[in-house]
């Protein structure tokens, strides 16, 4: 008999005791972490929205950019534009011009 009660006061020792201090310091312990993770989670998203801000800011100044280049292009492109070209390259502009007739000759089959 005094083997079992040496055996449970043993088990009695081993075993964590739920009283009103250790479940406090769980629980204060439990916030303390719980609130370090949604720190981390928040300051993370928080950056990832000032980096989505910053790419969208550098989308719109590429695609006014682009509109800029493509307009640049319509206006080297312009007829008056191309004239202005012609003219610096020495080009003179054709009288006459003659077409050269293209007879349709029929070939032979065997």
């Amino acid at each position: 008999m005094e083997q079992i009660n040496s055996e449970n006061e043993i088990q009695k020792k081993k075993s964590i005791v739920f009283n009103p201090i250790t479940s406090s310091v769980f629980i204060i312990a439990t916030i303390c972490i719980l609130s370090f993770y949604y720190f981390i989670i928040s300051n993370s998203l928080t950056a990832s929205g000032f980096l989505i801000n910053e790419n969208k800011e550098k989308l719109n100044s590429l695609q006014k950019q682009n509109q800029d280049l493509e307009l640049e292009v319509m206006n080297m492109e312009s007829y008056y534009d191309v004239s202005e070209r012609l003219e610096s390259l020495k080009m003179v502009k054709v009288d006459q011009v003659d077409y050269i007739e293209v007879i349709e000759e029929v070939v032979a089959r065997k």
